[in-house]
């Protein structure tokens, strides 16, 4: 028999609930079981993980004979949603956001901001948790590329992500979720406002979606509001009222550049820039789009600052290479006030040379002598885009310096059997590419005081060499 939604149901022991697909707009329906599933806790949360393979049940989905216990955590008697206060789904979506942290005039123009806004994007049928790809236009670039970050102009130096953020993977966005990364490369102009995350679960394949920004105060009046709504959801009001989850947000007058603040030399090392992040989030960025080994110990510094002095209503904090990424909750902590807390910091701890350090030891990967995973590589380009910047075959994704014809700068030798050292190379007419990859190598060939007297590389069938052939992958042939 079938049962309306949004409706508590008693079930009786021994009785077999069934759920059907979800037909019509949305994506993704919920069973919720009074008391709980009575799961260890794992990260404050009893949910799983299945990428990280951590949470819920073994870290895994369900399968036929598990056996779950219900919990007792219950706070109070199970109530009926009245109508109107359901969300309203369609093919159709607005989703609230707020400019930055990388936007106009930096990394896009003006104009190609306003473009992001304003298009109708369509949702790509490879989404899930990890993040929504969307199809549309080309962002208009304000850079030709990254600079030492990168030869495309989505580039950065590893920055840490928020969660929603409108992350920009070459030149396709995608709207990172719940099971997304934590840090990236990618330039990122827009966040998802708290508020408005719940419509990520529910973007179907086909779907279209816009963006539309609005100001931290808009965030914070929509995230009371929908606060208030779920604390009064089961109180039937009359007439039928309109929750705030079904109240698109109205474009408010947001800033381009979503720049909070700036403090030192600008192109300086000394230079900090604090950059809105969404309604949750702050980015603190040091000095300029350099490597920098100061900028490094800077952010170090100030990481340890902040989990030493914001320890009420901090949630998490993101080290990058030149930055650091707060999150906050928003109520006992906002981005306003973390701001002042972090313009007070840097002054504090102003110019930083040295940091408690450790000796760490590592395997490095060779690119010359273990060639990349092919599978993953080839289901990309398949499945989801041929044409990517940093894939194999395109020439986008070459070092500089063998684009252009120039030397490599570096290449390196096995000299006892267990270490490795620079040497020059040769200078090579072109880069080679690995018969079983789709990437290019940078290092190949190999010295050859790592190959063996027949000119084969001297190791497993896999490793460097391809198996069919049996030919050395310096070759360049299949």
């Amino acid at each position: 028999m079938s049962r309306p939604l949004w409706v508590p149901h008693v079930v009786a022991a021994g009785s077999e609930v069934a759920i059907g697909p979800v037909v019509g707009p949305g994506l993704r329906a919920t069973l919720a079981v009074r008391g709980g599933i009575d799961v260890p806790p794992y990260l404050g949360s009893r949910s799983t993980f299945t990428l990280g393979v951590y949470g819920g049940l073994d870290g895994r989905v369900l399968a036929a004979g598990d056996r779950l216990c219900v919990g007792d955590e219950v706070e109070a008697a199970p109530g009926e949603l009245p109508p109107g206060l359901s969300p309203v789904l369609g093919h159709h979506w607005k989703l609230g956001v707020m400019v930055g942290p990388h936007a106009a005039p930096d990394f896009l123009t003006a104009d190609g901001l306003q473009a992001l806004l304003r298009t109708e994007w369509e949702v790509h049928f490879n989404s899930a948790r990890t993040g929504v790809r969307l199809i549309g236009p080309r962002p208009r670039w304000a850079r030709r590329d990254g600079g030492e970050a990168g030869l495309h102009p989505s580039n950065i130096h590893d920055s840490g992500y928020a969660l929603g953020s409108v992350d920009l993977t070459g030149d396709m966005p995608v709207i990172l979720g719940p099971d997304g990364p934590s840090l990236g490369g990618f330039v990122c102009p827009a966040v998802v406002i708290a508020s408005e995350r719940w419509k990520l679960g529910q973007l179907r394949p086909g779907d279209h979606v816009r963006l539309v920004a609005g100001t931290v105060e808009q965030a914070a009046a929509a995230d009371r509001r929908r606060e208030s709504w779920v604390h009064r959801a089961t109180i039937p009001v009359t007439p039928v009222a309109r929750p705030s989850w079904n109240t698109a947000l109205a474009p408010g007058a947001a800033r381009d550049d979503a720049v909070l603040a700036r403090d030192g030399v600008p192109g300086e090392a000394s230079e900090v820039t604090y950059r809105q992040a969404g309604d949750r989030f702050l980015l603190v960025e040091f000095g300029s789009m350099t490597l920098d080994l100061e900028l490094r110990l800077r952010v170090a510094a100030l990481d340890a600052w902040v989990r030493d002095h914001l320890t009420v209503g901090l949630i998490d904090v993101t080290p990058g290479i030149r930055s650091l990424l707060l999150q906050v909750d928003g109520r006992r902590l906002t981005t306003g006030t973390a701001l002042a807390a972090m313009c007070e910091a840097v002054l504090e701890l102003g110019e930083v040379t040295d940091r408690p350090s450790r000796r760490a030891s590592c395997t490095y990967r060779c690119p010359g002598m273990i060639p990349p995973p092919r599978r993953p590589a080839t289901r990309y380009v398949r499945s989801v885009r041929a044409d990517a910047p940093w894939c194999g075959r395109h020439r986008g994704c070459l070092p500089v310096h063998l684009r252009h014809g120039g030397p490599r700068r570096l290449a390196v030798r096995r000299t006892d059997g267990a270490g490795l050292e620079p040497r020059p190379s040769p200078t090579p007419t072109a880069p080679a590419q690995h018969p079983d990859s789709t990437t290019w190598d940078r290092y190949w060939p190999p010295p050859a005081s790592v190959r063996s007297s027949s000119g084969r590389c001297s190791r497993a069938p896999g490793v460097g060499c391809n198996p069919r052939t049996r030919r050395s992958s310096r070759s360049g042939s299949r």
